[in-house]
């Protein structure tokens, strides 16, 4: 079903020639979220065992929805970690992490926020005091109040 695609581009009418497509899934195709979610689940699975938050007793290091992914750790150094094994594994399948949607923020109840420098390639990361992750406003207090009416 998915061996020798080919895909043409066309541009105010004009169409380029054919070009083989050789990753990627095929969007408005049924399986698509299924084979995007097993290659997910493939890759995160290397982040067993590694350390994230405590939370109820369970070490939890990722959260996932979609193609939505949170990397979770107490520190710098834990999160460049978790952040390296995620690349590195999506690289193996022909996945690229995209640095321009790939913030930091750090969640702490203390007024002065440290700067943390998180790296992609040898970018680093942008950091944020917020950001918006499946339509809620997370503020970097781990509040979400801006939600509440």
């Amino acid at each position: 079903m998915y061996w020798d695609q080919k895909a043409a581009i066309r541009v105010e009418g004009e169409v380029s020639k054919f070009q083989n497509i050789k990753r990627g899934v095929r969007q408005g195709c049924v399986l698509s979220p299924d084979l995007f979610s097993l290659y997910s689940e493939i890759i995160m699975r290397n982040l067993e065992g590694h350390p994230g938050i405590k939370i109820g007793g369970s070490n939890i290091n990722n959260l996932r929805y979609a193609d939505d992914t949170v990397l979770i750790a107490e520190n710098e150094k834990d999160l460049q970690q978790l952040l390296d094994i995620v690349k590195e594994e999506s690289e193996k399948k022909g996945l690229e992490l995209n640095r321009k949607k790939t913030e930091v923020m750090v969640v702490s109840r203390k007024q002065e926020l440290p700067i943390i420098n998180i790296y992609i390639k040898g970018t680093r990361l942008k950091q944020k005091d917020q950001f918006k992750y499946l339509g809620s406003l997370i503020s970097s207090d781990g509040r979400n109040n801006s939600e509440v009416a």
